[in-house]
């Protein structure tokens, strides 16, 4: 999977790795978590996470450092990661079912579409000055 993505154009790797947070994020407002079968489904997502999105993660943080120092970059990246997965797991932990199932996922669907907006016009505002978003 990774020689996949690899082999993509850098256009069509982040189109691949927005989508998959969104699908994930998604499943997770109609998963039932008292059933079997779901939370197998869970770890196999994490695994499948843990294998191929963490390493892609840090070699973007290497790619895209602002910093001369790329071990400054990965260090950060790696630990925002980290804080991620113990919030996340702490989160699992105290929500209840209303929660798990209702608001979590929306937020945090909400909060990927917020991050993936403001990339954007990031990216519009480096690229190209005569647009409107870079004027203001």
């Amino acid at each position: 999977m990774t020689q996949y993505i690899d082999k993509q154009k850098k256009s069509h790797q982040s189109i691949i790795y927005k989508f998959s947070l969104l699908l994930i994020a998604s499943l997770l407002l109609f998963l039932n978590f008292s059933a079997l079968i779901p939370l197998y489904l869970l770890i196999i997502l994490f695994t499948f996470s843990e294998l191929i999105w963490s390493p892609y993660n840090n070699s973007l943080a290497i790619e895209k450092c602002p910093f001369t120092r790329k071990k400054l970059s990965l260090s950060i990246c790696i630990f925002c990661w980290g804080l991620a997965e113990s919030l996340g797991a702490y989160v699992g932990i105290i929500a209840n079912h209303t929660q798990m199932h209702t608001y979590i996922p929306t937020s945090l669907l909400l909060i990927l579409v917020v991050l993936f907006t403001a990339e954007y016009v990031i990216h519009l505002r480096s690229t190209d000055e005569n647009h409107p978003i870079s004027r203001m």
